[in-house]
């Protein structure tokens, strides 16, 4: 079975007081995302999902979202509506064996079959990679950097990476 990585994109989600239940957001992303508590999605997620549950993947809905100071006075809230609310995504998959699943916390592995899925059910618009070799093989070189363009790639594989 072929598997891809998902670049799924970082978005800044966090609680103001750890004591409540209210999350605020300060951007906005398409599709799926990560954060450091795990990954999340937004409230457009179709039945077909939701009642999958051969992707070993349980939602939990948050209903108590408030915008954040950086994304309330953003022009991009003019432009897109704003989630109601948001699930947060657990996979209890194996990355590599099991259709979707995480390898070392944050890096989503999906098969080919999975990755159509998703993409048609419209929850994932993410670049994604085949992953030619082990998963582990992957991530020791630097393919993982592939939704970068290539003349940029290079200098913060330089930069950043190796310097």
């Amino acid at each position: 079975m072929k598997y891809h990585y998902l670049h799924i994109h970082a978005i800044d989600l966090y609680k103001k007081d750890k004591s409540s239940d209210k999350i605020y957001l300060d951007s906005l992303s398409e599709d799926i995302i990560v954060q450091a508590e795990g990954f999340w999605a937004f409230d457009d997620l179709s039945t077909k999902l939701l009642d999958s549950h051969k992707l070993k993947i349980s939602f939990e809905k948050y209903s108590n979202l408030r915008l954040g100071s950086r994304l309330s006075q953003s022009f991009t809230t003019q432009k897109r509506k704003i989630p109601k609310f948001l699930y947060k995504l657990s996979f209890a998959g194996v990355a590599g064996q099991d259709p979707i699943g995480v390898y070392k916390n944050s890096n989503l592995i999906v098969s080919e079959v999975c990755l159509r899925m998703l993409r048609t059910e419209g929850l994932v618009k993410a670049e994604s990679d085949l992953i030619e070799g082990t998963i582990e093989e992957y991530f020791e070189n630097n393919r993982q950097y592939f939704w970068i363009p290539e003349k940029v790639r290079e200098r913060f594989i330089a930069d950043f990476i190796l310097g």
